[in-house]
């Protein structure tokens, strides 16, 4: 009964807020994502179920032992589960010299056998910018995100751990100088906390949570118009964090090194359809000086974008906007293959696939980690606010030192996406999600001549 009621509060509250919209038209405030309800099945995912005395005991079993004991191992199990994201809320306030944005959106997890693995999920962000001056610029952000499904909500290779409460917070400064129309430089600090819940789990958990900090000094060149350079040197460090004493406080391993390293980027448009992209580097880690590598490419044909590349990283360093611990160990290297592709096959019909398969190469475990994994979708535009689509997912991972069970999980999902946006937002809100997976409609308004 009390799902229920949430759901129904959940699916109420897009509306009130779209009413309001067009009522009050509440500054700065909008919906900048559509509602999506899905349902349909999730195989073979992995789920630790054993509880926390038979875990202790476990724990006090010679480590010979422990890897042959059932219990120790997480469940398969497979389940219908049903999806609903709430459209994604925003406040938006800029000025001439300042620009605030703020977003969050919740999701609920609900699965037809398994009701105890029913979650509400979180995704939160932050950032504010300020331009000191026309050639100085100071910002600052903070992304938060709690899942029990970290491998299908991060959708990254690095992280194929069974379903537990995962919860990551990363906070960034950034000082910006434009030095020339062609030449800028950032200092950044970012600092991450990430745990995985299962506190007591040794083989999943304890040695995964973790606060990592670092700092970075960038350059950013533009060679010619179609021609980037990129430069950074960075400095970071890993420290455990000790559950079994309290939540915030971390082990003081000063006997861990600084990591240091230094990459560079250049990226070419070798013609209006096809981009090239290499990167190297290296890093003083833990282990001694290793090399990174990476080189990938995209190609235009027709209405197919194709792309590709190879890349060996730093799990820390693999980053996207925020410096989140990207891996099951985030201080080992990886090597990382990974193939993208995206038709449009009408303006209303769009299909995409993405694969990314990895594995560990300086890590330090006796048993590297190898990790596949896939996905595709299907959208079709059924009229201008109306979104139908199918997606399937696939993660693929050996038994590891980090999780003692071999993962081949498969899930298939069918929903439906509706948008509350704002027309105007929905075609010049740079934070609108309206036509992220399939294009909007174009319809010119034509003007009523009938009085």
């Amino acid at each position: 009964m009390k799902t229920l009621v949430l759901v129904l509060f959940l699916l109420l509250l897009p509306a009130f807020l779209y009413a309001q919209q067009g009522v009050n038209g509440i500054p700065g405030l909008s919906l900048v994502a559509p509602l999506k309800v899905s349902a349909g099945s999730d195989n073979h995912f992995l789920v630790d179920r054993t509880p926390p005395t038979e875990r202790l005991f476990l724990l006090s079993l010679p480590p010979s032992v422990q890897l042959l004991a059932p219990a120790a191992a997480p469940q398969r199990l497979n389940d219908n589960v049903m999806m609903l994201t709430v459209p994604k809320l925003a406040f938006q306030n800029y000025g001439p010299r300042h620009e605030l944005t703020i977003t969050y959106v919740p999701e609920i997890e609900m699965f037809r056998q398994n009701s105890d693995l029913n979650t509400w999920n979180h995704d939160a962000g932050f950032a504010f910018g300020y331009h000191l001056s026309r050639r100085f610029k100071v910002s600052v952000g903070d992304s938060f995100v709690t899942s029990s499904d970290p491998a299908s909500t991060l959708q990254n290779v690095f992280l194929l751990l069974p379903r537990s409460n995962y919860r990551a917070n990363a906070f960034r400064g950034e000082l910006d100088f434009q030095a020339s129309g062609t030449t800028a430089f950032e200092f950044r600090y970012d600092k991450t906390r990430a745990t995985y819940g299962q506190k007591t789990d040794p083989f999943q958990t304890s040695p995964l949570d973790s606060i990592g900090q670092g700092v970075s000094l960038g350059m950013t060149r533009m060679l010619s118009r179609t021609q980037r350079l990129r430069a950074r040197v960075s400095l970071y460090r890993f420290e455990p964090i000790n559950q079994g004493d309290s939540p915030d406080r971390v082990i003081r391993r000063y006997s861990v090194p600084l990591t240091r390293a230094v990459d560079l980027q250049y990226r070419i448009r070798v013609n209006p359809t096809t981009y090239l992209n290499f990167s190297g580097g290296a890093t003083a880690a833990a282990r001694g000086l290793t090399y990174t590598l990476g080189a990938g490419a995209d190609r235009r044909i027709g209405s197919l974008w194709v792309g590709g590349g190879f890349a060996r990283y730093l799990a820390f360093t693999a980053l996207g906007p925020t410096l989140f611990a990207n891996g099951l160990n985030p201080s080992g290297f990886y090597d990382a293959l990974y193939l993208t592709a995206r038709e449009e096959l009408t303006p209303r019909t769009v299909l995409q696939f993405r694969a990314t398969a990895a594995r560990s190469s300086n890590d330090g475990f006796i048993v590297g980690t190898r990790s596949l994994m896939g996905s595709g979708r299907f959208d079709y535009r059924l009229s201008d606010r109306t979104v139908w689509f199918a997606t399937f997912e696939t993660f693929q991972q050996n038994k590891n030192e980090v999780v003692r069970s071999a993962l081949s999980r498969n899930r298939f999902m069918v929903g439906i996406e509706f948008s509350f946006s704002d027309e105007r937002d929905r075609r010049t809100n740079r934070l609108n999600e309206d036509g992220k997976n399939v294009p909007l409609t174009d319809h010119p308004r034509h003007r009523d001549t009938s009085q």
